[in-house]
């Protein structure tokens, strides 16, 4: 990690300028403040941006208590592209913290996206798609090839039990 911090009595704060992540990721910038020192309850603010493989980005958002890409049918191993990332979340730092609790909003360019079996058994490739996701749901559009014909995708999953659709 590479990284400036400075504090005082109520807040911490990193400027990140790089850092490697998970599998291929790497954390091209962004700025982690820890805020509340000196109250009862403290919060951590992170805006990141994340770039690398689809493949790991969808391996790291199936770990728990995540586990996104098997909720939409996603298997990670299936994959291939590049994603970019901007990553922000708050919340309070807690020791029983729940993911209900998160405010999390997440959005993606998506390039070179590739899929196997997609559709029918045929494959999706050259994809380029934007993603936005938040606690609610997440928003996929973009254009791709679906074996030799081109398409548009527009991709919709809610994932609130009482959301009209899932």
């Amino acid at each position: 990690v590479f990284a400036t911090a400075t504090f005082d009595e109520t807040r911490f704060d990193f400027e990140i300028t790089s850092a490697v992540a998970a599998g291929g990721l790497v954390v091209e910038g962004g700025t982690v403040n820890v805020t509340g020192l000196d109250e009862h309850d403290q919060f951590l603010d992170l805006d990141l941006r994340i770039t690398g493989p689809f493949r790991d980005a969808m391996e790291f958002v199936d770990h728990a208590p995540l586990g996104l890409a098997r909720a939409v049918g996603l298997d990670a191993a299936r994959t291939r592209g590049s994603a970019a990332t901007q990553l922000n979340m708050r919340f309070i730092v807690e020791k029983d913290l729940t993911f209900d609790r998160v405010d999390i909003r997440v959005q993606s360019q998506l390039t070179d996206i590739g899929l196997a079996s997609a559709l029918l058994g045929r494959d999706i490739s050259a994809g380029r798609f934007t993603l936005s996701a938040d606690k609610r749901g997440m928003d996929i559009n973009g254009l791709a090839t679906l074996e030799d014909i081109p398409v548009t995708l527009t991709w919709r999953e809610n994932f609130t039990a009482t959301a009209p659709f899932r």
